[in-house]
C-alpha cells in the first residue's frame, strides 16, 4: 500500500477538478519500510494542518539536516547558508546597524537660512533704532546748548 497519485493533465500539473484521464486521487495510510516502520496518520483538515506539518517536519529533521550537511560539503552555498541560519551561526557575525547621520533636508536648511536672515534684519533694525536715539539725543544736546546760550 502506498500513495496513489495520478496526473490530471498530460503536462504534469494537478488540477482541482476532473481533468483529462482524471482518476480519484487517494492518499492512504503508509506502512512499512517507507515510513520507517511507523504508521502515519492521514493529513488532517482545517486547523490541525499546521500542527500536523510541524510534527512531520520535526520527525524528519535529523534526516533533513544530514542531507543539508552533505550538500553543503559538496559546495552548495544555499544549503550552507540555511545551515548557518538554523545553527544560529549567522547571528553572531551580524554587526548592528549604526545610524548614519543624514544631511539636513532642504526644508530644514531653508528654514534655518530664513531664521538667520530674520535675525540679521532684526539686528539691523535694532542698530538703526539705537543710531536714531543717539542722533536724537545729540540733537537735544545741541538744541539745549543753543537755548542756554540765548538766555
Amino acid at each position: 500500500m502506498g500513495v496513489e497519485m495520478r496526473k490530471r493533465r498530460p503536462d504534469g500539473r494537478f488540477v482541482a477538478g476532473p481533468g483529462v484521464g482524471a482518476e480519484k486521487v487517494s492518499v492512504e495510510m503508509v506502512e512499512g519500510e517507507a515510513a520507517g516502520g511507523k504508521r502515519l496518520p492521514a493529513a488532517p483538515r482545517g486547523k490541525g494542518c499546521r500542527t500536523y506539518t510541524r510534527s512531520r517536519v520535526a520527525e524528519a529533521l535529523p534526516d533533513i539536516v544530514k542531507t543539508f550537511v552533505e550538500r553543503a560539503k559538496a559546495g552548495s552555498v544555499p544549503h550552507a547558508r540555511a545551515l548557518a541560519s538554523l545553527g544560529g551561526l549567522d547571528k553572531g557575525d551580524v554587526v548592528e546597524k549604526t545610524d548614519r547621520r543624514r544631511g539636513k533636508s532642504l526644508g530644514r536648511r531653508l528654514s534655518e537660512e530664513l531664521d538667520r536672515i530674520k535675525e540679521r534684519a532684526a539686528a539691523r533694525v535694532q542698530k538703526a533704532k539705537e543710531k536714531e536715539a543717539k542722533e536724537a539725543e545729540q540733537k537735544e544736546e545741541k538744541t539745549g546748548d543753543a537755548a542756554s546760550e540765548v538766555v
